[in-house]
Formats: C-alpha cells, sequence, structure tokens
C-alpha cells in the first residue's frame, strides 16, 4: 500500500506556461466531483436509476500571507481581474493534478499575537489531469 507524507505537497499556481510555486502554504484540498443525474422513469419498478453525466473540480490552498510571494500575487491579479490560472497541486514529487481555474475567493486572516494567513479557493475549468511518474 502506497502512503504519503503531506510535508511533500505543494501548489504551483500563474499563468499558463509559468506557474510557479506559491510559497509560505501548509495545505491543500483537491475535490473532483461526478454528480449522478437521476434518469429514472415509470417503468423502473420503483427504483430511481441514474447517471454520471459530467465531472467539475474545484481546490483550496492555505497558508500564510506573503506579498512578496509571485505566486500568490499571481492568485490576487487572477482574482480581482477574472482571469484562469494554470494550476498544479503535487501530493509529493510523483503525483500532482493539473488544469486551469479560476479562483473564486481570497480571504486574509489576522489576529493579534497571530501570523497572518491567506486562503484561496478555486473552480477548475475544463479537464483536470492526473499525472504519475
Amino acid at each position: 500500500m502506497a502512503t504519503y507524507c503531506g510535508r511533500l505537497g505543494y501548489v504551483k499556481a500563474g499563468a499558463a506556461g509559468s506557474e510557479a510555486v506559491v510559497g509560505e502554504l501548509s495545505s491543500f484540498t483537491l475535490t473532483i466531483d461526478s454528480p449522478a443525474t437521476d434518469v429514472s422513469v415509470f417503468q423502473n419498478s420503483g427504483w430511481s436509476s441514474f447517471k454520471g453525466c459530467g465531472r467539475s473540480w474545484s481546490g483550496s490552498a492555505e497558508g500564510y500571507f506573503d506579498t512578496t510571494d509571485t505566486a500568490q500575487a499571481a492568485i490576487w491579479t487572477a482574482i480581482s481581474g477574472g482571469t484562469a490560472l494554470g494550476v498544479y497541486f503535487h501530493v509529493d514529487d510523483d503525483i500532482r493534478f493539473s488544469g486551469s481555474c479560476y479562483p473564486t475567493s481570497w480571504s486574509a486572516n489576522a489576529s493579534v499575537g497571530g501570523i497572518t494567513t491567506a486562503s484561496f479557493n478555486f473552480q477548475g475549468t475544463d479537464t483536470l489531469t492526473r499525472t504519475t511518474s
């Protein structure tokens, strides 16, 4: 059974073809959905029938807010301008997921005596590709 250490993960984001590692991140989440559409008919003897008719993906990342990080700046620029980004979610050096996405939210959290953190949410557009080395 293969297991992976979270400490080897990272996220890259930026203009397609020039993505950079998003600095200061401590976690990410990648979600792939394949909703089932109800295709029930009267002749199903009372049983519901479903068909997978589409797929979508989304993600989020959290870490420390860093105004000098070029990838964090690219995410800010994309969300404020409504443009797409290329993004890579690396589980480790052997497994990664990549695609094009739109940042859907950006937030910062500051508290007295704490380090300011930032979080980003992404909505994938088109195909998410899984690559293994």
